[in-house]
């Protein structure tokens, strides 16, 4: 997964935009997630430049903190289908 070159389509009609959200998804599970474990994948994510490699398991604890989020819907589609 790319989380600094995430695809987004933000309008039901217009094209999809490059967004970094590096910072923003590390600092959602950082804040989001009771288990410790999850602060690796954070910090994984955060600091990356560019693809980040996800076990099964941290794949499944970011897909239920984003559905279980706040996130707009534009950018919960994007990483759910990554």
């Amino acid at each position: 997964m790319n989380f600094k070159q995430l695809e987004v389509q933000l309008e039901l009609e217009g094209e999809k935009v490059e967004m970094d959200v590096r910072k923003d998804i590390g600092n959602f599970i950082y804040q989001n997630s009771r288990d410790l474990g999850a602060l690796e994948l954070a910090r994984k994510i955060y600091f990356s430049d560019g693809e980040v490699e996800m076990t099964r398991q941290e794949t499944a604890a970011l897909t239920g903190l984003i559905e279980e989020s706040k996130i707009t819907l534009p950018l919960r589609i994007a990483l759910l289908n990554l």
